[in-house]
């Protein structure tokens, strides 16, 4: 959103006009922004949360839930 400051507006506006100031959001102000909600599963669906840097193998025999995983 750093690089689209039209969007962080837009979530802002309809932040301050569903929630406001004053108050915390609850679960039930999810339903009535249908803006933020997409904006928050778009980034979700873009950006990479697991790192790239994850082991594709193990180092040593392994148990895991019952299941050998050999070296």
């Amino acid at each position: 959103m750093l690089l689209h400051p039209d969007i962080q507006y837009k979530v802002q506006e309809e932040i301050d006009k569903v929630i406001g100031r004053d108050r915390s959001p609850q679960m039930e102000d999810q339903a009535n922004m249908p803006y933020n909600n997409a904006v928050i599963h778009e980034i979700q669906r873009y950006g990479d949360i697991t790192p790239v840097g994850m082991p594709h193998m193990t180092y040593r025999d392994t148990e895991l839930q019952g299941f050998f995983i050999p070296k």
